[in-house]
């Protein structure tokens, strides 16, 4: 056989087995790489299942705190404007303050709905019992319940001044929020479970687990003192996975993602499919190369096997620095590019992943934020719309009922994203707490919002928003403004409206943006509301459309859709719907460059 033979089959032997190498090495440093991805990821989806499910604890703790600061002990009853709350709040069916007496909890006094006896008869004396005595070792414990998951018994250990007995304030409500937090991860099996092992929320629905005891991660949870952490094992089917946890910081509470190794790494597949038809298209092109040019390629031999071996050891930075215009050089330039495209395709890869999670788990928070975009609450009819420009958005709007009065909001955080998503969600936290004021005014509302977004932004990010209090006994609306595009004003009227009936309304009520300043104070202006009359708000992300022509909608395409959808919308649900249309049909299937968000609601005799 001669040299050139020998030589072509040498060069082919190590330039494929170098290749081979190569690919081996790369599949296994992205799969390590793909695996501290994931378990980076799986510890931000347990951290942020436990910082929802605190909340949601938090916002229960706070309202039994409120029944429990409104009981009169001499005569063992709740005050007034405990009940008041308890007949308002449709969601909550009881709410007992019971007193141990060494053996068993006693009700001392109690507040239930009609029909709670129905729900009585489901079997939930045993289980409010269970859960007082958990509140009586842990302070807080709760069980969600029924065949659709939708009750939920939280009881709160009471400690009274100068009683030494246990007490504790305990509530049966509905409540869907916490056992759809943990089935926004679809690929993930997710638990709350107390130190001891006992289950108290999960995202299975076929076949639930009661406990954990006896897994030996969790044992291995109990013995760390570590907030959070992640690992590979295997799980409770002894199946490979990847395992995180997060600690609420609450009544030991603890939040477990798990997700299969073999689900987790399903994206390797498809790259080592890639890689290896490149890597063979590669070896392929070293081949024909070898044939008709081996003598050319003996003096640059070493040089070549040195690199492949290089690559082959783990070091993607390598560079051939071969100056010929032949084969040979082509080679040396395919095998920078394959090396250069290696290394971004790993690194593009694990950025990729990274992104996704965080932009998932952002949107899994976000979707939670928004009521039904259609609802009648006494005289007020409320219709709305939001379409965010990218996976998460800035804009957000509200409403709910105090006393006699109902309350409707919108707010504008600067940008878009992920950074205006996170404020969305405090200032819903924020709202949730402030709306149980039963003496809020619009003024007071943005004072108290604005001292929250302000300590979470620190000045940072800021928002425009407006609020409004329609009263349905007065027939007036009070409104407060914080930088807000100003809604605009339809009164009722038999006849076609034209430009000069839409009223914008500014009045001298124009705050400054939420988060600006600390101490920043807001006023407020009233106005006659009749019957048939109608208020449109909304973001600056509707003016701010842009068609194929770069041309914008502007207020006055705005101003023409709404004369259009009053003068031919038949109820307030098909107004909505032609400005939806009429923006749509400016904008196509443009990308949106700001979230657009708006709504209207119309006040009536009923």
């Amino acid at each position: 056989m001669s040299l050139r033979y020998k030589l072509l089959i040498l060069m082919l032997a190590i330039t494929g087995l170098s290749l081979a190498t190569a690919l081996a090495l790369a599949v296994r440093l992205f799969k390590q790489d793909k695996i501290a991805s994931i378990s980076d990821s799986s510890i931000a989806i347990s951290k942020g299942l436990a910082n929802q499910v605190k909340t949601e604890l938090h916002m229960h703790s706070a309202q039994m705190s409120f029944f429990v600061s409104g009981f009169d002990f001499n005569k063992k009853e709740f005050n007034a404007n405990a009940q008041s709350l308890f007949e308002k709040n449709d969601d909550l069916i009881q709410v007992s303050l019971s007193k141990w007496n060494g053996n068993a909890y006693e009700a001392v006094a109690t507040l239930k709905k009609p029909d709670f006896e129905s729900e009585k008869n489901k079997g939930l004396s045993p289980l409010i019992e269970q859960v007082q005595r958990q509140a009586l070792e842990d302070t807080i414990s709760f069980k969600v319940v029924g065949p659709d998951a939708n009750l939920l018994v939280f009881s709160q250990k009471v400690l009274m001044a100068g009683d030494p007995a246990a007490y504790v304030v305990t509530s049966v409500d509905h409540e869907e929020g916490l056992a759809l937090i943990l089935k926004k991860s679809p690929n993930y099996e997710n638990f709350i479970v107390r130190s001891n092992g006992q289950v108290l929320l999960q995202s299975r629905i076929s076949a639930p687990i009661t406990t954990l005891s006896g897994w030996e991660f969790f044992e291995k949870i109990n013995t760390d003192s570590s907030p959070e952490g992640a690992e590979e094992t295997l799980n409770l089917f002894n199946q490979p996975s990847l395992v995180s946890f997060s600690k609420l910081g609450t009544s030991n509470l603890v939040s477990i993602s798990i997700i299969e190794k073999r689900i987790a790494l399903q994206a390797i597949e498809a790259l080592v499919t890639k890689a290896s038809l490149l890597f063979i298209a590669l070896l392929s092109l070293s081949a024909v190369l070898a044939v008709y040019f081996s003598k050319k390629v003996t003096s640059q031999l070493n040089i070549l096997e040195s690199a492949t071996t290089e690559f082959a050891g783990g070091n993607f930075d390598i560079k051939l620095d071969i100056q010929s215009s032949d084969e040979v050089g082509n080679l040396a330039k395919n095998f920078n590019t394959m090396v250069t495209k290696v290394s971004a395709l790993m690194k593009d890869s694990i950025e990729n992943a990274r992104i996704e999670k965080e932009l998932e788990t952002a949107k899994v928070v976000q979707e939670t934020l928004f009521l039904d975009e259609n609802i009648q609450i006494d005289k007020v009819e409320i219709c709305g719309y939001y379409r965010s420009a990218s996976e998460c958005g800035g804009d957000w709007w509200y409403y709910f009922k105090s006393g006699n009065e109902v309350f409707v909001c919108i707010g504008d955080a600067t940008g878009h994203g992920t950074s205006a998503a996170l404020i969305t969600s405090a200032v819903r936290s924020a709202v949730s707490l402030i709306e149980m004021n039963p003496n809020i005014t619009p003024a007071s509302f943005l004072l108290l919002l604005n001292r929250a977004i302000f300590k979470s932004s620190k000045g940072k990010i800021q928002l425009s928003f407006f609020v409004a209090s329609i009263d349905t006994e007065t027939n007036r609306m009070t409104y407060a403004n914080a930088s807000h595009i100003a809604p605009v004003l339809i009164r009722r009227t038999n006849q076609p409206i034209g430009k000069n009936d839409l009223l914008p309304i500014l009045a001298n009520v124009q705050g400054l943006r939420l988060g600006h300043q600390l101490n920043s104070r807001f006023e407020e202006s009233t106005c006659e509301i009749a019957p048939g009359d109608m208020v449109f708000v909304y973001t600056n992300g509707l003016t701010d459309l842009e068609n194929q022509d770069g041309k914008f909608w502007d207020e006055r395409g705005l101003m023409k859709a709404l004369i259009l959808a009053k003068n031919e919308g038949s109820d307030l649900k098909s107004f909505v719907n032609i400005v939806i249309d009429e923006s749509t049909k400016f904008s196509g299937s443009l990308p949106l460059k700001d979230d657009v968000t708006f709504f209207a609601f119309e006040y009536s005799e009923i």
